[in-house]
């Protein structure tokens, strides 16, 4: 049975077709924080070992993270017992959620509910500044700047996303379900869909290279498999902003057909290539003179 012909839709009628601005879609995956908690896969290991073992993550640290969401990078940040960690998140409500994981962690955690560049943090105040799937929605040279700012001279800023697809690499179910996604509005992560914004590492080192305040530049990926099963299918893809941000009726029908896609043509069984990509600069007073790449497997 080919699903994806065979059942019908009104997806593409009236769904929303632009780009989604900055502003909208901080507030978008707050819609449903239970589903986004469960449905979002966790970050690969290699990301803390590189927070620990090149930018000093630690029992002295303290952390300033930008866009807390439900708390999935949080909770593993955690493990390494930072001194302090102060939670951004716009959307108030994750607040369950974060709160949950504040009241269980024994780690001074100060949670506020503003958005990155119009909070005061004060200056030279963290030892690291990371942003997990996030910093796509900040203006890049101004959030840059604000981050250079918040930092210690020698303090790391480090941002980091987990892609779902690579475009080097064959993707069947992405083949098998993108016509029913191609009408859909795109996140400023997906705006060119030749190089995904966290993938495209010339803009990324480039954005930082323009800040004179970093130094020490590298950019690690971690290629890894995503295993799904319907229902995990159906979780994860209720958590894209595009989709999200559709009508309930037209929602439900389109995480519908794709479950039934990966129940009928999948056998139940889905495999999605992850890319994990790392950006790490330290603040300092000189030009950002060094560029490292390196890749790593899970």
């Amino acid at each position: 049975m080919n699903t994806s012909t065979s059942i019908t839709s009104r997806i593409g009628m009236t769904v929303p077709r632009d780009t989604i601005d900055l502003a909208e879609g901080r507030h978008l995956f707050g819609k449903d924080p239970l589903r986004y908690s469960r449905g979002r896969p966790d970050y690969p290991e290699q990301v803390f070992e590189i927070l620990e073992q090149r930018c000093g993550l630690g029992t002295e640290s303290r952390v300033l993270e930008i866009g807390s969401g439900s708390g999935n990078a949080t909770r593993r940040l955690l493990r390494s017992a930072p001194s302090s960690l102060v939670a951004l998140e716009p959307d108030e409500r994750f607040a369950p959620a974060l709160r949950d994981l504040d009241a269980a962690s024994g780690i001074d955690i100060e949670l506020r509910f503003e958005v990155f560049e119009t909070a005061r943090l004060g200056r030279g105040v963290f030892d690291l500044v990371f942003a997990a799937t996030s910093f796509h929605w900040i203006p890049q040279q101004l959030g840059l700047s604000k981050a250079a700012e918040c930092l210690r001279p020698g303090g790391w800023l480090a941002l980091f996303w987990n892609v779902f697809g690579d475009p080097a690499r064959e993707d069947p179910f992405h083949e098998a379900t993108k016509s029913l996604l191609a009408s859909l509005g795109q996140s400023p992560s997906q705006a060119d869909a030749a190089i995904p914004f966290a993938l495209d590492r010339r803009a990324r080192i480039a954005d930082l290279q323009k800040q004179a305040a970093f130094s020490e530049i590298s950019t690690d990926r971690i290629d890894w498999t995503l295993e799904l099963d319907p229902e995990a299918v159906r979780l994860l893809y209720g958590t894209f902003s595009n989709i999200t941000r559709l009508g309930d009726d037209e929602r439900e029908e389109l995480l519908d057909r794709l479950s039934a896609i990966a129940r009928f043509d999948f056998g139940g069984r889905v495999y999605r290539n992850m890319v994990t990509p790392i950006y790490t600069a330290r603040r300092t007073q000189g030009k950002a003179t060094t560029v490292t790449t390196r890749q790593t497997e899970p």
